[in-house]
């Protein structure tokens, strides 16, 4: 290896660095938008809020379909 390659080497950590320090930056971004606009303060909260949102979700599906049977079975409808 001589100079040259050192000085590309550095040139390219240097390079990385700057990515580094630009996505770190970003991401602060985000995660202060995140909990201004949802209120949880770190993505492991806004995954546990998704997961509950999302049973939700699902729980409201089962409710729904339920009331669309006992619709069916109480008229001659047929819901697709």
């Amino acid at each position: 290896m001589n100079i040259s390659d050192l000085e590309e080497l550095k040139a390219t950590l240097e390079q990385e660095k700057q990515k580094a320090n630009k996505a770190e930056g970003a991401k602060e971004q985000l995660m202060t938008r995140l909990k201004s606009e949802f209120g949880p303060s770190s993505v492991d909260e806004a995954e546990k809020i998704v997961l509950v949102l999302e049973q939700a979700v699902a729980e409201d599906q089962k409710k729904q379909d339920e009331l669309l049977k006992q619709l069916e079975e109480l008229t001659d409808w047929e819901v697709e």
